[in-house]
């Protein structure tokens, strides 16, 4: 069998092409314009109060603003974990976002001061008016009755309790200041239009696609060294 020059090239060329589409892949699971460490946090100085993160944010985008801050296809520890698009604001003590989904953001609130007892969170979402919102403080959801569309009812309620501003794009939800407050809504909002893919299918399609380019590494080398055998057994002409 004669193995010729132009077919081990072929072959490094297609092994060249399925490592390019595994690295290309790779970045695109990891790669969004926006990377925020925990070591960060963003400073509401209209409140005086500030919003940290328990893991790396990966977004698309961010928009600071005096009273709170809007992410767009915002995820948490890793880019190719599930996201949405919201803005986030505290009044009365700080916020740590625990987790994110395309349809509910959880965070964790701290007092700013000892006695403390009460703070507001504003969640923005576009289209606000056509999402339905369920709000839970620790495990326990708001009743329907504690959500208002007045801001003097809402204010004049006791704790826990929900504005909903449609105007504005936000609610207003009124708490403990030492809960954890999940936000959950009907919207999704990721801005991605591809298809996602859990950590472990990427995972498990990166193992076998470095398995194929192995296979095919091992190919080339068997070609080239049966071609060097087969060269050095000729006889010599002399």
């Amino acid at each position: 069998m004669k193995f010729h020059r132009d077919r081990i090239l072929a072959l490094f060329g297609i092994m060249l092409l399925v490592g390019s589409n595994f690295m290309g892949a790779t970045v695109a699971q990891n790669a969004k314009p926006v990377y925020l460490s925990p070591a960060y946090n963003y400073y509401i100085s209209a409140f005086g109060t500030h919003l940290f993160w328990n893991e790396s944010i990966y977004a698309d985008s961010l928009s600071y603003f005096s009273d709170h801050i809007e992410f767009a296809n915002a995820s948490l520890g890793a880019a190719s974990n599930a996201s949405q698009s919201f803005g986030i604001a505290v009044e009365y003590a700080n916020a740590t976002l625990e987790s994110i989904s395309q349809s509910s953001v959880k965070l964790s609130l701290s007092a700013l001061f000892p006695g403390q007892d009460l703070a507001y969170l504003y969640f923005y979402l576009n289209n606000l008016s056509a999402a339905q919102f369920s709000v839970f403080i620790g495990s326990s959801a708001i009743t329907s009755r504690n959500y208002y569309t007045s801001l003097a009812s809402f204010d004049s309620s006791p704790a826990p309790a929900v504005f909903v501003n449609a105007t504005g794009n936000y609610v207003e939800i009124k708490t403990p200041s030492f809960e954890m407050v999940t936000i959950s809504h009907t919207i999704a909002t990721t801005l991605s239009t591809g298809t996602s893919t859990s950590g472990s299918q990427a995972y498990l399609g990166q193992i076998l696609t470095a398995v194929t380019i192995v296979i095919l590494i091992a190919l080339v080398l068997g070609l080239y060294l049966a071609r060097r055998r087969k060269k050095q057994s000729q006889p010599k002409v002399s």
